[in-house]
């Protein structure tokens, strides 16, 4: 019987992987329609060098002990932003929203997760769509890899600052639901703002990758707009996005740790000493 799963899920794997790669020229074709043909080079070409590195983990509690940051549900696909610095360095974020250190240099990788559990999910909400069950909800995680390529100082990367500093607290949480449970009166004022913070990044996030999302699908000649305006209910920071120009929207992906963005002292006290970090992105291709 667990032969027959495993067989199962492995073919399941492979479907996956194969509807995507079915689709990559189209994808491509979409992108220079919207980027033009040296960003989209670019962006296909870092997207295939990731994958040549291992860059799909079919094991959502491999990623979980990497260090990937849960924000949706647990049967979702998913593209997480891992970090790393030196191991002698203690990151902390000061009752101001200072990061203690800045003058350090952190390295990142991306990785796409995709497994059964979730597989299966997808294509069952799509059942009802015309649609491809596999590449369509790929697609909302390569919107999440396109705000990485484009992003000088990742994101991702600004929430894992924030998740490390609330886990410091002692604080045991596996996404942000967990962190709408979070009392005020039992937590430092720091933890509350940076729990408040990383929520609010975490839908900017979901926002840019929806964006994307519904774009490059219609760009595609898909009609998703039923499967797409689902997930933008609840986000305030999709229709925000909605009324920007193409151009606007790219740069404010690039720009998004702009403290002209945010009123809180404290928020704008992080991005100012997280804007000042050294981040890695694409050295792990090297080795």
């Amino acid at each position: 019987m667990n032969v027959s799963v495993e067989s199962k899920n492995k073919d399941l794997l492979e479907t996956f992987i194969r509807e995507v790669l079915v689709y990559r020229e189209p994808l491509f074709l979409a992108l220079k329609e919207i980027l033009g043909d040296q960003d989209s080079r670019n962006i296909m070409s870092n997207l295939i060098a990731l994958e040549g590195k291992g860059g799909y983990i079919s094991d959502p509690e491999i990623a979980g002990r990497l260090g990937a940051f849960f924000v949706g549900r647990e049967e979702d696909l998913g593209f997480y932003v891992l970090s790393s610095y030196d191991s002698q360095i203690r990151l902390e974020i000061r009752e101001n929203g200072e990061i203690n250190h800045t003058m350090l240099k952190l390295f990142s990788r991306p990785i796409f997760l995709y497994w059964p559990k979730a597989i299966a999910h997808k294509s069952s909400e799509l059942k009802k769509l015309a649609l491809p069950p596999h590449f369509t909800p790929w697609v909302h995680e390569f919107g999440h890899f396109l705000c990485y390529w484009f992003q000088k100082q990742p994101i991702m990367v600004a929430m894992n600052i924030l998740v490390g500093a609330i886990s410091q607290s002692g604080y045991v949480f596996k996404n942000t639901k967990d962190l709408l449970r979070l009392s005020q009166e039992k937590v430092t004022p720091s933890i509350w703002e940076s729990a408040r913070l990383l929520v609010q990044l975490s839908a900017i996030n979901e926002a840019m990758a929806i964006w994307w999302e519904d774009h490059l699908l219609k760009t595609m000649g898909f009609n998703a707009t039923v499967y797409v305006d689902r997930k933008k209910d609840g986000n305030p920071y999709v229709a925000q996005l909605e009324v920007c120009s193409k151009a606007k929207v790219i740069e404010y992906v690039q720009n998004w740790y702009s403290p002209a963005f945010y009123p809180e002292i404290f928020t704008i006290n992080f991005l100012n000493t997280f804007s000042k970090m050294a981040i890695d992105k694409w050295s792990f291709l090297d080795s």
